[in-house]
């Protein structure tokens, strides 16, 4: 079974819209990602393996640069 995701984020003056499909995200059970809240931001997020002075701002953001949008994943009947 595949799980279609549609993310509907304001990003500024405008809205951005992303579609993914996939057997690995659940919408059903334990793993559900119904509920769970997500961040859009600016870059990818290092997973905390930054070096040196960036090592503490890895830790706690991922440099992952600015923080464009937020939101909780949810169920819709039609998007």
């Amino acid at each position: 079974m595949f799980a279609t995701l549609v993310i509907l984020a304001t990003l500024g003056d405008g809205v951005a819209r992303f579609s993914m499909r996939s057997r690995r995200v659940r919408i059903l059970g334990q793993n559900s990602v119904v509920g769970r809240s997500f961040v859009v931001t600016e870059d990818a997020d290092d997973l905390g393996k930054g070096q040196g002075h960036q090592r503490q701002e890895s830790l706690r953001t991922g440099n992952a640069g600015d923080r464009l949008a937020c939101g909780v994943t949810g169920r819709a009947a039609r998007v």
